[in-house]
């Protein structure tokens, strides 16, 4: 569908945005689209290369308005993106699993790239992830990506409670915007999307400056933005929506969150400004914003629990949160809670991502994954 190319990528681990709108462009049409990653972003410990199949998978995250529809047209035009059992169960079915497991997600994974310099690249994209799919045509043959489908509805959801910390947690971190959110009834429209998103990113803010000590560098605040929760007890860089989550002890790259940060940091100062100065007990103590200091007192931290997204509050995690924050050291309660999150939605992403992607897929790409935490 898409046929303009830029040449530059050839020797780059990052596609261009002309590339990943023309990827885009081989799916149905979609209410709101982003790339994520180190296929989409710049990051560190990804050296440029010319053999595709030595790229970083590209990431993709597709928000539609009807999953059923969508997942029907898809299947019409795609049917090899998605895995036999997905294929059986057809739209209705493969539409039941993303909307109603897990993070409300579906994958489909190792993905041929459809276009240009980068055929054979893999994708992912999702929250029914369809990974693992080559990037079709081109020098870049063996490229993949993935791709997760979520539902309007579902992603406002987690951006705004963070009820499953997935999606959200995705969008803590800069993405590579391929379609802005657009009119439409789910979700609230276009705008309603546009404002989760900023909510998203106070939320994440919040929930930092708990994890924080009065004073902190703007580093230490995106790595735990980034990566800092539940798992500070044996790592500085597990964050927000890693805490808990099954790939980061076996099967993920331990690096990854201090890459994302040392590659896109500009790019956090950036996405983070507008939240950053909207914090009154928050000041900077440079120009560049390098340097904060906050108010640390009980009464401040109990401000700052209150502004947390509904589900980390939710049932009696509001008292233990609100008692822990008058204390010296509140933010283990928070780091647990978040934990908890994130630990069960990606346990039901786990098991939803071997019927969307099959059996053969699920243990390359786990195999992929624990061969970057290993190596």
């Amino acid at each position: 569908m898409g046929s303009v190319v830029n040449m530059e990528a050839k020797a780059s681990s990052v596609l261009s945005t002309t590339d990943m709108q023309d990827i885009l462009a081989t799916l149905p049409p979609v209410e709101y689209a982003f790339a994520y990653g180190s296929g989409a972003l710049k990051q560190e410990g990804y050296e440029q290369t010319a053999r595709p199949s030595a790229m970083p998978m590209l990431d993709l995250v597709v928000c539609v308005d009807d999953a059923r529809a969508w997942h029907a047209a898809n299947l019409d035009s795609n049917p090899h993106h998605y895995s036999s059992i997905c294929r059986a169960m057809g739209a209705p079915g493969t539409a039941r699993l993303q909307e109603n497991y897990g993070a409300r997600m579906l994958y489909t994974t190792m993905v041929p790239i459809p276009i240009g310099p980068h055929t054979g690249r893999l994708m992912k994209y999702g929250m029914l992830y369809n990974t693992m799919v080559p990037i079709p045509i081109g020098p870049h043959a063996g490229r993949l990506m993935k791709y997760g489908v979520i539902s309007t509805g579902d992603l406002v959801t987690d951006l705004t409670q963070w009820r499953w910390l997935y999606a959200a947690g995705r969008m803590h971190k800069p993405v590579q915007t391929l379609r802005p959110p657009q009119c439409s009834a789910a979700g609230g429209g276009g705008g309603g999307v546009a404002r989760a998103v900023e909510g998203n990113l106070a939320s994440a803010v919040v929930a930092a400056l708990l994890l924080l000590p009065e004073r902190f560098s703007a580093q230490e605040l995106f790595l735990k933005i980034a990566g800092l929760s539940a798992q500070e007890l044996f790592s500085k860089i597990a964050g927000l929506s890693y805490a808990g989550d099954i790939r980061m002890g076996i099967a993920e790259n331990p690096h990854k969150v201090s890459n994302i940060v040392s590659g896109s940091f500009d790019a956090f100062k950036t996405l983070y400004r507008d939240a950053l100065q909207a914090m009154p007990q928050v000041t900077s103590r440079a120009h560049d914003l390098s340097t904060f200091a906050q108010d640390a007192s009980p009464a401040a931290r109990a401000s700052l629990v209150e502004r947390l997204p509904s589900a980390v509050l939710q049932g009696r995690h509001r008292a233990i949160l609100l008692a822990a924050a008058r204390s010296a050291s509140p933010n283990q309660a928070l780091a647990k809670r978040l934990a908890q999150i994130v630990g069960a939605s990606s346990r039901w992403q786990g098991l939803k991502g071997v019927v969307s992607a099959g059996m053969r897929k699920s243990f390359l790409y786990a195999l992929a994954k624990v061969r970057k935490g290993w190596v």
